[in-house]
């Protein structure tokens, strides 16, 4: 991973996938992209054949426009996107913010994932570009005519070891080595529990508890 602070005033390095993340500060951070020269070297990027995947404030990047006429985030306004994929974002004051769970899919291949939402406003998407993700039989996210820029709100994606697979597979790329990031997870709170187990009273903590409750 290389961090904005890191390449200032320097080229972005080769790559088989650019990835836009989220942004607290949409726009602004959407200027910066701009004012580094770093949007004319996502295109060059994408036309030796790279990829581009947005998530959330990133996904509301690649599009042509975001308007945010009650200054949600700042000045109000509306600045002009990257304009990678056809659609059109509106900041409001209603945040999303919900856990998901459904498929993930590019290029024929598809893997459960879940995940969460957490953004302002909503993005009007061409109904010309097919959607990447499906939750509770809805469409969201989208992917570029020419399958190299594709994008979506759902936080949680490369959590999940599938998923990053078929991400690879999209990129005409092989991962030499990945970790799975629940099963890591897991295996932290399952060694958790084996300490908690073995230097604590656990019975006594439970008669506490009990006797708390009828109190």
């Amino acid at each position: 991973f290389i961090y904005a602070s890191e390449l200032c005033d320097t080229q972005l390095p080769a790559a088989d996938l650019m990835i836009l993340a989220g942004s607290k500060n949409t726009r602004a951070d959407l200027a910066f992209i701009k004012a580094q020269g770093w949007d004319k070297q996502i295109v060059k990027h994408l036309r030796y054949g790279g990829k581009v995947f947005g998530i959330c404030g990133g996904f509301q990047m690649l599009g042509q426009a975001i308007a945010d006429p009650d200054g949600i985030e700042g000045e109000s306004g509306e600045s002009q996107g990257l304009a990678l994929l056809a659609m059109r974002t509106e900041l409001a004051q209603k945040k999303t913010l919900i856990n998901r769970k459904g498929m993930f899919s590019l290029n024929g291949e598809s893997a459960m994932v879940s995940g969460y939402e957490i953004h302002l406003g909503q993005s009007q998407i061409s109904e010309e570009l097919k959607p990447i993700v499906t939750i509770d039989g809805q469409a969201q996210g989208a992917i570029s005519d020419d399958g190299q820029v594709a994008g979506c709100y759902l936080h949680g994606i490369f959590d999940s070891d599938s998923a990053i697979q078929v991400l690879a597979n999209w990129c005409e790329t092989s991962l030499a080595h990945h970790l799975d990031l629940i099963e890591l997870q897991q295996q932290a709170i399952d060694k958790l529990a084996d300490v908690c187990q073995q230097h604590l009273d656990l019975e006594k903590i439970e008669q506490a508890i009990i006797d708390w409750s009828q109190k």
